[in-house]
């Protein structure tokens, strides 16, 4: 997809790994105790708000709408309270 500038990521309460590209892509994995899903599209980033837009149906995990505060990351349209941080990827 391209060179990876961020990569956001929890385990509470399920796996999720959101991983950012420089191309303005992104992938996300999600995983539970019974199955693992991928989604992909865009993203937006304007100040501490990031938009995500989906190629497909996406996870019922997963919402459009971040915060990002330092390096937490609180999702505004989860059905889950995720608790996510920005890490650096490994290229």
């Amino acid at each position: 997809m391209g060179k990876k500038i961020n990569r956001i990521e929890g385990s509470d309460p399920i796996n999720v790994k959101i991983t950012l590209f420089k191309n303005g892509k992104f992938i996300a994995y999600i995983y539970d105790i019974s199955c693992k899903s991928e989604n992909t599209g865009t993203y937006k980033q304007i100040d501490t708000l990031l938009t995500l837009e989906f190629e497909d149906q996406k996870s019922k995990y997963l919402g459009a709408k971040y915060k990002i505060e330092n390096d937490s990351v609180k999702c505004l349209d989860c059905n889950l309270d995720l608790r996510l941080k920005i890490t650096t990827p490994n290229n």
